[in-house]
C-alpha cells in the first residue's frame, strides 16, 4: 500500500508541474494505477482466524497484570513477573466483542490484578464489561470466576467481578470484600532519635507528601482530606456493587463490615451466585450460552433483596434434595435443561440460569472454543487496520477518477486560453483531490509516571515509559501541532506530579496546541494530581474516572539536615563557597534566615503561577481556584462537582468528546484514532539506532531478545545484508557485556541463544 501511495503522490506532483502536457501518457498511468488499487483491494479479505460458529471470550486475569501501557524490551521476555494486559486494548476489544455475533460468552478468571492496577483502571474495565453486557444482551452470558476473591483485602478484585452477570467462587474460597483503608507511616520520632531534621516548605495545609517526616501522625487537614477521599471512593464501590448484584447499599455495606466471607456465606449474602470449581464454571458459561440461544427468555426484572434471598435459599434446598437422589448424569442433564426452559418461560432467564446449578458437572450439548482476550485483541487490531486500508483504497480510487477526468478535460480543450489561469485552476482542483485523501485524525498521547525535567534515562531492561520527561514530550507535542491531518488531541495522563519546571514546559505546549486550533481533551487515569493536573488544565475538556485522584494544586519543597547525625558518627564537613546560597540544598546544613526567606519566596512564586494557570485553563476566578487548591487531593467525582474536570468516563469517552468538540464525524471508520506517543519503534529500527549510537547497549539485549523470540523476525533480518551486519555487530556487543545478563532467565541460556542467532547469520 505504501508503494502505491508513493507512486500516486509522485504522479500528482508531476501532473501539477506539467498540467496540459503529456495528457495521453498520464491518463494511461492513472488508469494502470487505478487497476492496481483494485487488485490491492481484493487482497484485503476478512479475517477468518476466529471460530465462525461461536466462541467464548476468556479474560485470564490470573495470568496477566492490568497495566496502562505494556512493557517492552528485555523485561517483557526475561522478567519473572506476569505479562501485562494493556488496559485500553482490553477495553477496545470488549467494545468490539459486544457487537460480535460470534461471541456467545465472556469468562473472566479473576486473580490479583497486579501492582499497577488502580481503582480508576478497575472502573474503566468494569465499564467495558457493562457495555459488553448491554450490547450482547440476549446473546452472551458473562461469568467471573475466582478460586478466592482475595482472602483479605480483595476489594478491587471483587469490585471488578461484580460487573459480570454471574459470579462463582471455589467452595473453599473466600470473598475478601473488606473495604478500603489507609495506613500511613510517620518517621519523625525515628529522625529525632538520629538527630536528622526535616526542613519542609509547603503550600498549603493539604500538601502533605512529606508529613511522614515532619509529624508523628496525621495533621487535622490531612486527616480530613484522607477521610473524605476514602468515604467518596467507598461510596462509589458500594453503589456499583449494589447495582451489579441487585442489593441495597445497606446490605452491601453490612457485607463489607462482615468480610471476609466463606463461599457459602457469600452466597447467602448475594455476593456470589454459586460455589463451583474452575471446570464447572467453564462449563456453566457454555450452558448459559445455550440457554440464551434457546429463545427470547425474558430478562428478570430487578428483584427486591428479600425476595431474591428467599429464592436463593429455596434453590439451595432444591439442590440438596436433587443431590441426594443420586440420579445418573444423563438424567440430571436432561432434567436440568427441561427445568431451566420451564422456569425460563415463567420466571425469566435468571431463574432458568439458577436451575442449571442443580447439575454443575453436566456437559454442554456443544463444546465451544475459548479464545483468549490477547488473541482477540490482535484480531481486532488487524481488522481495524484492514478497514482503514480499504478506506484508503476507496479514497485513492475516487481521487484517481477525479484526476483522470481532469486530464481528459485538459486533453479535450482546443481553444487557446490563458495558460497561467488554467494551470492555477487545475492546481487548485488537484489540491482538492489530494486533500480528499487526508483522513482526519485524533492523536492519542499516553503520559505516565512522575514528571521530570530533561530527557528520560533509558531503562536497561524495559522500553516502556517510566516517567514523563519534559524534553521528548515537548518535542512530540510540537510535532503533533505541525501535522495538519491531526484535528484533535487526547492526552491520557496518569501521573502524581513532579518537577514544576517540567510541568510548565509541557503546559506551554498543550496550550499552544489549543491555540493552534486543535481540540485538546485530557483523559485521566488513576491519578492526575499536582503536576499531573498542571499539564491537564489548559485542555478544552478534562475527563476523569470517579475514582481518579486529581487536584493537589499546591507546591512542596524540602531537604533533610543530617549534620548532627553525621557528627555523632565521627564525620564532619567543612564548606568553602563563592556564593551565599551555593550550599542552600546541602544535607549537612540547615537554612540561614535569609535562605529560608528566599526559599519561601520561590515557593510562593511557583504556587502563584500554578493558581493562575488553573484559573486561566478552567475559566474560574483566582479566589475560587485558591479555595479548591491548598494542595488538596480530590476524587474525580468530587472534582466534577467543583468544576476541576468536565465529565466522568474513560479514554473512549474522551475520544468521543474530542470528536464532538472538533466537529468530526463520530463514526469509527470516518476518523483515524492513532497512538502517537510513546512512539512505537520496530525491532529493526531500534537495532539501527543501537549501532548508530542512538540506543543504549542495554537496549541491545531487548532488541535481540525480541528477534530471538520471533522466527519471522530472524528471517526478516537475514534477508537484508545491511541490517544483518548491524545485528551481528550488536550481538557481539551484547555477548561481551556481562552486566546486561545478570537477571531474568540467566546469562548462560541467553548468551547461548544470542550465539545461535549470530551463527545463523554468518
Amino acid at each position: 500500500m505504501s508503494g502505491v501511495l508513493g507512486k500516486v503522490g509522485r504522479f500528482a506532483r508531476t501532473t501539477l508541474a506539467a498540467i496540459g502536457l503529456g495528457t495521453v501518457t498520464t491518463g494511461v498511468l492513472v488508469t494502470l494505477t487505478y487497476k492496481r488499487l483494485v487488485k490491492e483491494k481484493l487482497k484485503l479479505q476478512p479475517d477468518l482466524t476466529l471460530p465462525a460458529e461461536g466462541f467464548i471470550l476468556e479474560i485470564d486475569l490470573e495470568d496477566v497484570e492490568l497495566s496502562e501501557k505494556q512493557s517492552g524490551g528485555l523485561q517483557a521476555l526475561l522478567s519473572k513477573s506476569r505479562p501485562k494486559l494493556e488496559l485500553q486494548k482490553a477495553v477496545r476489544a470488549l467494545k468490539v466483542a459486544g457487537g460480535d455475533e460470534r461471541v456467545v460468552g465472556l469468562l473472566a478468571l479473576v486473580g490479583d490484578l497486579g501492582k499497577e492496577a488502580g481503582l480508576a483502571q478497575v472502573q474503566e474495565l468494569r465499564q467495558a464489561v457493562q457495555a459488553f453486557r448491554e450490547k450482547a444482551q440476549g446473546r452472551a452470558a458473562s461469568v467471573a470466576y475466582a478460586d478466592s476473591f482475595g482472602d483479605v483485602g480483595g476489594t478491587g478484585v471483587y469490585y471488578l467481578a461484580s460487573a459480570f452477570e454471574h459470579l462463582y467462587v471455589m467452595p473453599t474460597g473466600f470473598v475478601g470484600f473488606t473495604g478500603l483503608a489507609v495506613q500511613a507511616p510517620f518517621a519523625r520520632k525515628l529522625l529525632d532519635r538520629f538527630k536528622i531534621k526535616p526542613l519542609v516548605v509547603q503550600r498549603e495545609e493539604f500538601k502533605s507528601a512529606l508529613s511522614f517526616a515532619t509529624g508523628s501522625g496525621f495533621t487535622e487537614p490531612e486527616r480530613h482530606a484522607t477521610t473524605s477521599l476514602l468515604q467518596d471512593l467507598s461510596s462509589q464501590i458500594i453503589a456499583d456493587v449494589a447495582a451489579g448484584r441487585r442489593l441495597t447499599a445497606q446490605a452491601v455495606q453490612a457485607a463489607v463490615d462482615g468480610a471476609p466471607h466463606t463461599a457459602h456465606a457469600a452466597i447467602k449474602l448475594g455476593l456470589v451466585d454459586a460455589a463451583l470449581y474452575r471446570d464447572q464454571a467453564a462449563k456453566m458459561v457454555a450452558r448459559l450460552a445455550e440457554l440464551k440461544a434457546r429463545g427470547p427468555l425474558k430478562a428478570a426484572s430487578v428483584l427486591e433483596p428479600n425476595k431474591q434471598q428467599h429464592e436463593q435459599q429455596e434453590v439451595k434446598g432444591q439442590l440438596h434434595a436433587q443431590q441426594e437422589e443420586q440420579q445418573q448424569p444423563g438424567q440430571q442433564q436432561q432434567q436440568a435443561v427441561q427445568q431451566a426452559v420451564q422456569q425460563g418461560s415463567s420466571g425469566g432467564f435468571e431463574a432458568a440460569a439458577r436451575a442449571l446449578l442443580a447439575t454443575p458437572d453436566a456437559e454442554p450439548s456443544r463444546q465451544l472454543k475459548r479464545v483468549p482476550l490477547q488473541k482477540y485483541i490482535k484480531v481486532v487490531e488487524a481488522q481495524q487496520a484492514q478497514r482503514l486500508k480499504l478506506k484508503q483504497v476507496d479514497s485513492l480510487q475516487q481521487a484517481l477518477k477525479d484526476l483522470h477526468r481532469m486530464i481528459k478535460e485538459d486533453g479535450d480543450e482546443t481553444e487557446e486560453v490563458d495558460k497561467t489561469g488554467q494551470q492555477k485552476a487545475k492546481a487548485k482542483q488537484l489540491q482538492g483531490v489530494l486533500g480528499s485523501l487526508q483522513v482526519p485524525m485524533v492523536a492519542v498521547l499516553t503520559l505516565t509516571g512522575p514528571i521530570s525535567q530533561g530527557r528520560e534515562e533509558p531503562s536497561p531492561t524495559s522500553s516502556s515509559q517510566k516517567q514523563i520527561a519534559s524534553l521528548p514530550v515537548v518535542k512530540a507535542l510540537e510535532k503533533v501541532r505541525s501535522n495538519p491531518a491531526i484535528k484533535a488531541v487526547v492526552l491520557r495522563i496518569d501521573s502524581p506530579g513532579g518537577s514544576a519546571v517540567a510541568s510548565d514546559a509541557i503546559h506551554r505546549q498543550v496550550l499552544r496546541l489549543r491555540q493552534s486550533g486543535k481540540t485538546v481533551v485530557v483523559s485521566m487515569g488513576n491519578a492526575a494530581a499536582s503536576g499531573g493536573y498542571y499539564i491537564s488544565c489548559p485542555a478544552n475538556k478534562i475527563v476523569a474516572q470517579p475514582a481518579t485522584l486529581t487536584g493537589s494544586i499546591g507546591v512542596l519543597a524540602g531537604k533533610f539536615n543530617a549534620k548532627e547525625f553525621l557528627e555523632d558518627q565521627g564525620i564532619n564537613f567543612e564548606t568553602i563557597k563563592t556564593g551565599k546560597n551555593a550550599d542552600a540544598l546541602s544535607f549537612v546544613d540547615g537554612y540561614t534566615e535569609e535562605q529560608e526567606a528566599h526559599v519561601n519566596r520561590l515557593i510562593d512564586d511557583v504556587y502563584a503561577h500554578f493558581l493562575e494557570r488553573v484559573a486561566e485553563g478552567r475559566g474560574k476566578p483566582l479566589e475560587e481556584v485558591r479555595a479548591l487548591a491548598k494542595g488538596r487531593v480530590w476524587t474525580g467525582q468530587q472534582a466534577l462537582a467543583h468544576g476541576l474536570v468536565d465529565a466522568l468516563g474513560g479514554l473512549d469517552d474522551a475520544v468521543r468528546l474530542a470528536k464532538l468538540e472538533a466537529k468530526l464525524p463520530l463514526e469509527e471508520d470516518a476518523v483515524l484514532v492513532q497512538d502517537v506517543w510513546p512512539e512505537p519503534r520496530g525491532t529493526i529500527g531500534r537495532l539501527v539506532d543501537l549501532v548508530k549510537g542512538r540506543e543504549s547497549l542495554p537496549g541491545a539485549a531487548a532488541l535481540l531478545a525480541l528477534l530471538l523470540h520471533s522466527s519471522s523476525g530472524s528471517q526478516q533480518v537475514a534477508a537484508d545484508p545491511a541490517v544483518k551486519a548491524l545485528l551481528v555487530q550488536g550481538g557481539q556487543q551484547l555477548v561481551s557485556s556481562q552486566a546486561v545478563l545478570q537477571s531474568g532467565r540467566g546469562p548462560q541460556l541467553f548468551s547461548v541463544q544470542v550465539q545461535q542467532l549470530l551463527s545463523s547469520l554468518r
